[in-house]
């Protein structure tokens, strides 16, 4: 759920602490604001990035662990 005032345009996640950002997981999609959208990520421990259409990042959550059915809500 993209609960921030800009869509969401990127979504990058990675091992924990590690350099280099998988490709864009939302592919040619967007989050609007107030909108939400279906990610499938395996189970386990990610960073995850967000960023805006101009590709500035706009969120950053370390070590998130990543269990059956995980809702992130963007804030």
């Amino acid at each position: 759920m993209n609960r921030t005032s800009e869509p969401v345009c990127f979504l990058y996640s990675s091992s924990p602490n590690a350099d280099d950002w998988s490709g864009d997981l939302l592919g040619s999609d967007t989050i609007a604001p107030g909108e939400s959208h279906v990610v499938y990520i395996p189970r386990g421990q990610f960073d995850l990035r967000t960023e805006n259409c101009q590709h500035e990042t706009t969120g950053t959550l370390r070590s998130a662990r990543l269990t059956r059915t995980t809702e992130l809500v963007l804030q």
